[in-house]
């Protein structure tokens, strides 16, 4: 059952234009162009205005859109920046390639240098 703060239907979605439509709990749809739409979440952290980027739609649909800016609310209320979350998740599986990448390396070093 939809709550009183969630505003947008996936056919007012369909029909919205180019500007802002707001949810509630600062999430909201903001529509560039009729092609180029992107779920954003809008929040303060440390008494500064911030905005966390949480997919573009179709692909992330109405319904998945709500549950990131819950998680997104949870870990504000348990004092974590979600945009530097994000951002400490990307450098991690960055890191973890490159590890991937450095151990296969050298791996393959190590067996070519038989023959040189």
């Amino acid at each position: 059952m939809a709550k009183a703060f969630d505003k947008l239907t996936p056919l007012a979605i369909k029909a919205a234009g180019i500007g802002k439509h707001f949810d509630g709990l600062g999430l909201y749809l903001e529509i560039q162009t009729p092609d180029r739409r992107y779920w954003r979440l809008k929040y303060r952290f440390a008494g500064r205005e911030k905005r966390l980027a949480l997919g573009v739609y179709p692909e992330v649909t109405l319904g998945e859109a709500r549950a990131r800016r819950d998680k997104a609310r949870s870990q504000l209320r348990d004092g974590i920046d979600p945009s530097e979350a994000k951002k400490d998740l990307a450098e991690s599986e960055q890191r973890k390639a490159r590890g991937k990448f450095a151990t296969v390396a050298e791996d393959w070093l190590t067996f070519k240098r038989k023959g040189w």
